[in-house]
């Protein structure tokens, strides 16, 4: 099963502040309630670093690694895959986009959007593929 989802949502703070946010998997509790644990993270991200989570979905609990294919904080563009660490096929792709949105916020915001590609290649993970949010 493949599956493409995209979501944007504009926000009242600073492109900065916003990537900031977005580039720190310590945070990723607090986005996903599937996810149960951040099990490991690098000193700091560049392409190639790698993190891991734990995660709880339809009674199975996993451990997923995620590895950054670019950040750009200049651009706003933040890419990684992510994959499980028990040699599941299964993987996706997301994109972290962070822009300036000063018609909106008075030169004080910015929009965020995040699209992910998810190929579930076992019946397991097709049921808990995620979804943007």
């Amino acid at each position: 099963m493949t599956m493409r989802e995209c979501a944007t949502a504009r926000v009242a703070a600073s492109p900065e502040t916003v990537f900031d946010l977005v580039t720190d998997p310590s945070r990723l509790p607090t986005w996903d309630r599937a996810i149960t644990e951040v099990v490991e993270t690098p000193e700091h991200l560049e392409p190639g670093s790698v993190w891991k989570i734990r995660l709880h979905a339809l009674s199975q609990t996993w451990v997923s690694r995620s590895q950054v294919s670019a950040i750009d904080p200049v651009a706003g563009l933040f890419t990684y895959r992510s994959y499980a660490d028990d040699g599941n096929p299964s993987f996706a792709d997301w994109e972290w986009r962070v822009e300036p949105d000063q018609a909106r916020f008075q030169g004080h915001g910015c929009s965020r959007t995040q699209s992910n590609y998810v190929l579930a290649k076992t019946p397991s993970r097709e049921a808990s593929a995620p979804s943007a949010s």
